[in-house]
C-alpha cells in the first residue's frame, strides 16, 4: 500500500496506524476476517440469539448465531456462484433497514467483496455518482427503489446486474430475486478465493457538502479493531443487547450495533424504522443494553411523551446511559430528557473516516 508514497508519508501513515506503542503489524481483537469472526461465533454458540428484527406492522424476525450464519452462508454461496462475484468486487446496496441487508454484508464481507451502501434519501445524481464512482458491479434493491436504478443503469458502465432484494414477485426493471435465487444454495460456504483482514470491507460515502460525495474505503480490520474498541471501552460483552434504530447506510449503524456485537458475542435488536411509539416498549421487551441514537431522535421521543403521556408504563432501572453520536446536542435538550425520562446520555463524536469513533467521553452531557 505504501510503495507509491514517499518516505515521509509513509511514516506518518506508520504512525497513524501506531497505537499505545503497537506498531499496524499486530493485530488488536480478533485475529481473522469477517467471515472467519462468524464462524467462530456460530461455533461457540449457536442456539444464541444474535439479530432480533423489527420490522413494519411490529413483525418480529429471530435468528440464533447458527439460523444467521446458515442465511449468510446461503447468500455467499449465490453471490459467489450464482452472480459470480470475487474478492475485490464492489457491490452497493440501495434499501433501509432490514434483515435481508444485514444478510448481504455478511455475506459479501465472507466472500471478500466489498459493499457500498447508498442513502435511499440521496438524490439521483448522487445515487449515480456514488454507484459508478465505486465502479458496483452489481446493485441490490428494495423493491420501491428498482425501477430508480434501472433509470440510471444505462449510464453506469460497470454495473452488470440488478438484484432484487424482498417481495414475492421479480419486478420488470430487475434481473435477479434475490431472496427466492439464494434459498437453493448451500448454507456452508467456504471463500474461493484466499483473503485476509486487509480485503476493503465498505466504502462509505460522506455527505458532500462542498462537493461531489467522497468515498472513504475502510477494510475489514477498520470495522473488527473499532468494533473492539467500542466493545472494550464499554464493557460490552456477550450478556449484552445492543439496539440499531439508526440507518445501517451509516457506519454508525453497521459498526455499532452490527459488528460490534458480533465481536462481543452479544445479540443486536434492528428496527426497520425509527418509531417513538414502540421504541421504550421494545428496549425493555428485548432487554436492551445499548441505544445509539442522535439529537434528532431524543426530540421525538420527548414531542412523543409530551402528547401521550405512556413512559410511565415502563421499568428501565436496568436501562444504562444512551450512547448519542452525530449531530450537535444542546445542554438544553440533554437536560430535557434526562429529567423526562431519567435516563442519561452520554455524549461521542467520530468520523466515517477513522470508522466512526474518535473519543467517546464518560463524562456527562453538559
Amino acid at each position: 500500500m505504501t510503495q507509491n508514497m514517499d518516505e515521509r508519508t509513509a511514516e506518518k501513515l506508520r504512525q497513524a496506524r501506531t497505537w499505545q506503542g503497537r506498531p499496524p503489524s499486530e493485530t488488536i481483537g480478533f485475529d481473522g476476517t469477517l467471515g472467519d469472526l462468524l464462524n467462530v461465533r456460530a461455533a461457540e454458540m449457536p442456539e444464541k440469539e444474535f439479530l432480533i428484527f423489527y420490522g413494519e406492522n411490529d413483525g418480529v424476525e429471530r435468528y440464533s448465531y447458527a439460523d444467521f450464519r446458515a442465511a449468510v452462508h446461503r447468500a455467499a454461496n449465490y453471490l459467489a456462484e450464482g452472480l459470480d462475484l470475487h474478492v475485490g468486487d464492489r457491490i452497493a446496496n440501495v434499501a433501509q433497514n432490514h434483515v435481508n441487508t444485514v444478510v448481504l454484508y455478511w455475506a459479501a464481507w465472507s466472500l471478500g467483496v466489498t459493499v457500498v451502501p447508498v442513502n435511499v434519501g440521496e438524490d439521483d445524481e448522487r445515487v449515480h455518482f456514488i454507484i459508478n464512482n465505486a465502479e458496483c458491479k452489481v446493485v441490490f434493491a428494495q423493491p420501491d427503489y428498482v425501477a430508480r436504478v434501472a433509470e440510471l443503469r444505462d449510464s453506469l458502465p460497470h454495473l452488470r446486474t440488478v438484484v432484487q432484494v424482498g417481495g414475492d414477485v421479480l419486478l420488470a426493471d430487475a434481473d435477479h430475486l434475490f431472496h427466492y435465487e439464494s434459498q437453493s444454495y448451500g448454507d456452508i460456504f467456504m471463500p474461493f478465493e484466499s483473503f485476509g483482514p486487509s480485503q476493503e470491507a465498505l466504502i462509505v460515502y460522506t455527505s458532500g457538502t462542498t462537493g461531489a460525495p467522497k468515498g472513504v474505503l475502510l477494510s475489514q480490520y477498520n470495522l473488527l479493531v473499532d468494533a473492539h474498541g467500542i466493545a472494550t471501552w464499554h464493557q460490552i460483552d456477550s450478556e449484552q443487547r445492543m439496539m440499531c434504530v439508526l440507518p445501517i447506510h451509516h457506519v454508525n449503524g453497521t459498526v455499532v450495533t452490527l459488528v460490534t456485537p458480533m465481536v462481543a458475542g452479544g445479540s443486536t435488536v434492528l428496527n426497520q424504522r425509527f418509531s417513538p411509539r414502540r421504541f421504550w416498549a421494545t428496549l425493555v421487551a428485548e432487554g436492551v443494553r445499548v441505544v445509539s441514537v442522535v439529537p434528532t431522535l431524543l426530540a421525538y421521543l420527548l414531542e412523543w411523551e409530551a402528547a401521550h403521556h405512556d413512559f410511565g408504563q415502563y421499568d428501565l432501572s436496568g436501562v444504562p446511559p444512551h450512547h448519542l453520536w452525530a449531530g450537535p446536542l444542546t445542554v438544553q435538550l440533554a437536560k430535557a430528557f434526562e429529567e423526562t425520562f431519567g435516563v442519561r446520555i452520554i455524549h461521542g463524536y467520530g468520523l466515517s473516516e477513522t470508522t466512526l469513533l474518535l473519543r467517546f467521553p464518560a463524562a456527562r452531557s453538559g
